[in-house]
């Protein structure tokens, strides 16, 4: 178990709808600050397929936060459910 406000990169990140892996976290991600578009990555193949990245401005907050593959927030709660 990591300390609160640890700030941990290249974990997956999950979808709370559909369980999809997607993304991962970057060096930005904090685990007790909401979550912004900078907290995460699209993954190959996903990207060469020309699926969308989270948008670039991290201002943007948790809500502009979908799911590529079902639409649904990945943040409903603010927070980002991450893999160990």
């Amino acid at each position: 178990m990591t300390a609160k406000g640890t700030k941990i990169a290249g974990r997956k990140v999950y979808c709370p709808n559909c369980g999809g892996q997607f993304h991962v976290t970057t060096g930005k991600f904090s685990n007790n600050k909401a979550a912004h578009p900078g907290m995460l990555r699209l993954i190959e193949p996903y990207l060469s397929w020309g699926w969308s990245p989270p948008p670039p401005d991290p201002s943007a907050g948790y809500g502009s936060l979908e799911c590529p593959d079902c639409g649904a927030a990945l943040a409903p709660s603010g927070k980002l459910t991450v893999g160990k």
